[in-house]
C-alpha cells in the first residue's frame, strides 16, 4: 500500500511517497538464453512481492568486471574559458543499434584496474583530443533496468579552455564520431533543433538539459522546485 502526501498550500513543500510493502522481491537464478561477442541474453526467474514466481528476459554485458556493478561512465564534460560562457562538451555519434546518429555526452566503458575517473579522462581524450580534470564522480546508476543490467556513474570533468593544449578541439579519428561544443545556457534549444534534423538525443543529455532550464527558472524567481522524496 503506498501513501502520498500532497501539499495543498505550500508549493515549496516536498511531496512525501510512503510505502507500507514488507515483502520485497528476490531472484532465484539466471541462465544464459543466448550469447553475443558483447551481450548475453538471460532469463532471470524472481518471486514478486506476492510470492509468485515470474521470469523476465534481459540483457548483460560480457565485459563487465567481476564483482563490479559498474561497467561505464558517462561524462558530464564542461568547456570553460575566461569571459566566456560555460559549454557542454557532446560527441554525435552512429549507434548501429538504432541505424542513426545520436546526440549524447561522452561515454565509455571501464577497463580493467581503472577507476571512473581515468576512464573519464581517456574517454574524453579518445573522443575530442581535449584534456580536462575530473571535479566530482557519481554514484552509481542504471541506464535501462527494463532491459539490461547495465550501470554507469556520470563523472564531471572541466576543460580548461585557456589552456594551449585545449585551445584548438580536434575532432576524432573515427569517421563516426563528431566533437560538439555548445553553451550551457542555448543546450535545451540546441537538442530540440537536433531531434527536428532526426538525431537521436540520448535520454540523459535530455534530462541534463531540463534540470538546467529549470534550475534557471528557479533561481530567475527566487522560489524552490517542488521535490518528491521516497520515505
Amino acid at each position: 500500500m503506498m501513501e502520498v502526501d500532497i501539499p495543498r498550500n505550500d508549493l515549496n513543500s516536498e511531496i512525501i511517497i510512503r510505502t507500507n510493502d514488507k515483502t520485497v522481491s528476490s531472484v532465484i537464478q539466471q541462465e544464459s538464453i543466448a550469447q553475443g561477442e558483447r551481450l548475453t541474453l538471460s532469463r532471470v526467474s524472481y518471486f514478486d512481492i506476492n510470492g509468485y514466481k515470474r521470469c523476465w528476459e534481459g540483457a548483460t554485458r560480457i565485459a563487465r568486471r567481476d564483482g563490479n556493478r559498474v561497467d561505464s561512465v558517462t561524462v558530464l564534460a564542461f568547456y570553460k574559458r575566461l569571459l566566456y560562457h560555460d559549454c557542454i562538451i557532446l560527441v554525435k555519434k552512429f549507434r548501429p543499434a538504432l541505424k542513426t546518429y545520436t546526440i549524447e555526452m561522452v561515454s565509455g566503458l571501464v577497463q580493467e584496474n581503472e577507476g571512473a575517473g581515468e576512464t573519464a579522462l581517456r574517454e574524453l581524450y579518445e573522443h575530442t583530443n581535449l584534456f580536462g580534470a575530473v571535479k566530482t564522480i557519481g554514484t552509481p546508476l542504471s541506464t535501462d533496468p527494463n532491459f539490461s543490467n547495465c550501470m554507469t556513474r556520470f563523472v564531471t570533468v572541466n576543460v580548461d579552455g585557456d589552456n594551449p593544449m585545449n585551445r584548438n578541439p580536434k575532432q576524432s579519428e573515427d569517421p563516426f564520431k563528431e566533437t560538439i561544443i555548445i553553451p550551457v545556457s542555448e543546450l535545451r534549444a540546441r537538442l530540440i533543433e537536433f531531434a527536428a534534423d532526426n538525431y537521436i538525443v540520448d535520454s540523459r543529455l535530455e534530462v541534463f538539459a531540463i534540470g538546467s532550464v529549470m534550475g534557471n527558472v528557479s533561481r530567475k524567481s527566487n522560489k524552490l522546485v517542488p521535490t518528491c522524496v521516497l520515505k
